[in-house]
């Protein structure tokens, strides 16, 4: 596998919505946490499978886990 790179941020949300300094995307953790490389301690990774109906005709479980939910990250604005 290739490193995984970060090639765009918004400072304007990690001031006003994640109440980080940006000049934690610089660093190699941060892209491992938002590329889902690296599973922080507090945090439960998941994928929701679902049923449905593909090319007409019911499919079971649907779903391949590429939309996963990191955990949740609490902010001093989330309070």
């Amino acid at each position: 596998m290739k490193d995984v790179r970060l090639v765009a941020i918004s400072a304007d949300v990690l001031i006003n919505i994640l109440d980080m300094d940006p000049s934690i995307a610089e660093t190699k953790e941060f892209v491992d946490w938002v590329s889902g490389n690296l599973v922080l301690d507090s945090s439960i990774p998941l994928a929701h499978r679902y049923g449905g109906y593909q090319f007409g005709h019911w499919a079971y479980q649907l779903g391949d886990g590429r939309a996963i939910s990191l955990g949740e990250y609490i902010s001093r604005y989330t309070c």
